[in-house]
């Protein structure tokens, strides 16, 4: 029997039993208790927390009465919220059939969307440990609340949120810089007064970055609970799960606490793409950056914010969208595009910005990762071997052991096999095969040697296509349709990514 089989027999259950805030010493402190039920022996309890700065702690001890103040429900419920994502980082080590929320109340509707973004939210965990997730009732979500609270966020209608505040999530690499630089550029003189990015346990590269755009950094700070580690090493099950839906609910509260009413993703039009597909279900990397899930998660916002008015409002106020708008400034754009982008605007940040995963915690570009040579190859034709070779610190196209790596990011058909692409955060397949052509007549153009991987490419990739030109113009002259930008900041972003390929 497999081990998953083992686990889900052992503990059946997986409880979300209690959410919990409070205010210390002008921190914000969050708290869940979850707890997984063994059929025999002793239960798993885990206990993770989140902190963050505080604009003002009496905010929270005026309640409603001050203008300036957050309502304690709403916060209640945007905690609770929070939680619901957090639990699948530690539902995930046993995958147990059901998941019993207690904490709180979901109706029907609301119960759609977590098992939506369970099932695609969770893809590449379940394909990695190759779980038969698209069976009927592979998992159950239910509710059994004692909360009687119910749906405090209809408040978020009426809040004292101020208008044209942006909350901007950084992330360290060069999407986020461009949005911040961009959204710089479109304000003017009054960035500083009306930007603040935010960050969950922000890394260097990310504090220098807020540092140097001189714009206000709020210090989220969630902290795992070591138990799960433990699991990990006792062979639980492990794998990835949607970050970015996290950072979606945990932004909603910091905008709330801070009276921002737009919170300004990075997320690209590349997103959209399916890493690959197993069992004739997409499975992406990416879900909670898609479009998919934006519009979903920006629809559930209005559902809480309306669905406690009373019948005579209802009509109404459905007309209305949350106050808190939740969109992403680069979803027009593919990943190649927002490349060129942050070679013209990010220049003061090229020694500081940095997309490794596996360097992350050391600030370093580990040049052995499909994150490093997409980054690589993205950034090589805007400006060119040395300036690129001065960022990473070696000259990637010439590491012989990146080939595999490079014929992923590509899909490329080797020996009659298709590669699929990395479990990571990079763009589609067929911008980066236009990435390594345009880095390859970089080369040419100058009668410089190719290096290997881009010899191999000349010889064994770019002949299987006759149509490069024409996808990077494509490719270039796309400002895709399907997004949520204000119509000035629209405007504004298509003005500046106009371009052609002989431009380049």
């Amino acid at each position: 029997m497999p081990d998953y089989q083992v686990l889900r027999q052992k503990y059946p259950r997986f409880i979300y039993q209690t959410s919990q805030w409070r205010v210390e010493d002008q921190q914000f402190f969050a708290q869940w208790h979850f707890r997984t039920q063994a059929s025999s022996g002793k239960d798993i309890e885990f206990r993770p927390s989140l902190s963050l700065p505080l604009a003002d702690s009496r905010q929270l001890q005026n309640g409603t009465e001050n203008n300036q103040s957050v309502d304690p429900q709403i916060m209640t419920q945007l905690v609770f919220h929070i939680g619901l994502v957090e639990m699948f980082s530690y539902w995930k080590a046993t995958a147990s059939p059901e998941i019993i929320i207690q904490a709180g109340n979901l109706n029907k509707q609301q119960l759609q969307f977590w098992q939506n973004l369970l099932i695609q939210g969770m893809g590449e965990y379940f394909y990695v440990n190759q779980l038969p997730f698209w069976k009927n009732e592979f998992v159950r979500l239910k509710v059994a609340s004692t909360n009687q609270i119910d749906q405090p966020l209809a408040g978020l209608a009426h809040s004292s949120i101020k208008t044209d505040g942006y909350l901007v999530p950084l992330g360290g690499g060069k999407d986020s810089i461009v949005s911040l630089t961009l959204m710089k550029q479109f304000l003017g003189k009054e960035a500083e007064e009306k930007i603040i990015a935010a960050a969950i346990n922000p890394t260097e590269a990310i504090k220098q970055t807020a540092q140097l755009a001189h714009i206000r950094l709020i210090d989220i700070q969630r902290q795992l609970d070591p138990q799960l580690l433990r699991l990990n090493q006792q062979g639980f099950l492990n794998g990835h799960t949607p970050f970015s839906a996290l950072i979606a609910f945990t932004t909603t509260l910091v905008a709330y606490l801070y009276k921002l009413d737009n919170i300004v993703l990075s997320n690209e039009l590349s997103a959209n793409e399916p890493t690959l597909f197993w069992q004739n279900q997409p499975i992406n990397h990416q879900y909670s950056k898609s479009f998919d899930f934006e519009t979903k998660f920006r629809d559930y916002l209005d559902e809480l914010m309306n669905q406690s008015i009373n019948h005579q409002q209802k009509s109404a106020a459905m007309a209305k969208r949350s106050q808190i708008h939740y969109f992403s400034f680069l979803r027009p754009l593919y990943e190649l595009q927002i490349a060129r982008l942050f070679t013209q605007v990010g220049k003061k940040y090229f020694s500081i910005f940095r997309s490794c995963n596996v360097g992350q915690k050391e600030g370093i570009w580990c040049g052995q990762c499909p994150k490093c040579l997409f980054a690589f190859v993205m950034i090589f034709p805007f400006v060119g071997e040395k300036k690129t070779e001065t960022i990473f610190g070696q000259n990637l196209f010439a590491d012989h052991q990146l080939l595999p790596l490079a014929y992923q990011l590509v899909g490329a058909r080797i020996d009659r096999e298709q590669n699929v692409k990395p479990f990571e955060c990079v763009g589609t397949q067929l911008e980066s095969l236009v990435a390594f052509w345009l880095a390859t007549r970089s080369y040419q153009k100058r009668q410089q040697t190719l290096p290997f991987i881009l010899q191999q490419f000349k010889q064994k990739i770019f002949p299987q296509y006759h149509d490069l030109d024409q996808q990077a113009n494509q490719i270039f002259g796309n400002f895709n349709q399907r997004h949520f930008l204000p119509k000035k900041l629209a405007t504004f972003l298509k003005k500046i990514t106009d371009v052609k390929i002989k431009n380049l």
